[in-house]
């Protein structure tokens, strides 16, 4: 059970590390377009998504910074095309569909983990199964449906 729990801990704060990161690049993107290339692969961040390429030849490790931004709509692009006997392609992400879905996700799992309160609201004293109404350790009269039930 506790790895369980840790396991949702650990995916709820890359939850929100996603959020802030893709929040993040969408703000560089509104200023211009940041790409990075390496080997036969690299991202980009544009005004309205996330790009993703791969190439047939290998590229030099770069960093770019295009002062005007490049648009290519807000619905997911998949782009292919040949220079000469090289095969290139990609895919643009809008950014509203990453932050969304990461934004649900986390979210949830943020969420699903409130617990309704089994305990004595003074002491804290675990209530579950009492049908007294009255808390054992400090004798402070409780409500009904603080059992935990």
């Amino acid at each position: 059970m506790k790895r369980r729990i840790r396991k949702r801990r650990i995916l709820k704060w890359i939850g929100v590390g996603l959020c802030i990161g893709f929040s993040a690049a969408w703000i560089v993107g509104l200023f211009g377009g940041l790409r990075y290339s390496a080997g036969n692969c690299g991202f980009a961040c544009y005004v309205n998504g996330i790009e993703f390429w791969t190439s047939a030849r290998p590229l030099p490790k770069t960093w770019e910074w295009r002062s005007t931004p490049d648009f290519y709509g807000w619905w997911p692009r998949r782009h292919h095309f040949n220079i000469g006997p090289r095969t290139h392609w990609g895919i643009v992400i809008p950014y509203w569909m990453l932050i969304l879905s990461s934004v649900v996700a986390t979210t949830w799992l943020w969420w699903s983990d409130r617990r309704p309160k089994a305990g004595c609201t003074n002491c804290n004293y675990n209530l579950t199964g009492n049908v007294s109404g009255v808390c054992p350790e400090c004798g402070r009269s409780v409500m009904r449906g603080t059992d935990g039930n």
